[in-house]
């Protein structure tokens, strides 16, 4: 027999909100567990900080919440985070950086 799992999910644009703190990510994950979402969409999201990404990424590994349709602009971030946790280090994306030898008063 063949079972398929329907997967239901939350979009995170429709909340209508900044994903920019680890509270706000704690409400995300309340939220999906209320609703009995498996997945969290970042379709048509735009932004989102590191600490909002890292606490999500905490949190949907531990409730088996699935993250899907990450952005690509969120995808080095988001790869470097999960690294951070696999690896147990704290990693920081690579940035490009022009030094100025100007003073200013």
């Amino acid at each position: 027999m063949l079972i398929v799992s329907k997967i239901k999910q939350l979009n995170l644009t429709d909340l209508e909100i900044i994903l920019a703190t680890r509270e706000i990510a704690r409400f995300v994950v309340k939220i999906t567990l209320e609703k009995n979402c498996n997945a969290i969409s970042f379709k048509n999201a735009e932004t989102a900080s590191r600490s909002f990404l890292d606490e999500l990424h905490m949190l949907s590994s531990r409730n088996d919440i699935d993250l899907i349709d990450i952005p690509d602009e969120l995808k080095p971030l988001f790869d470097i985070i999960k690294k951070s946790h696999h690896d147990q280090k704290m990693y920081a994306p690579k940035i490009k950086v022009k030094l100025s030898d100007t003073f200013f008063a």
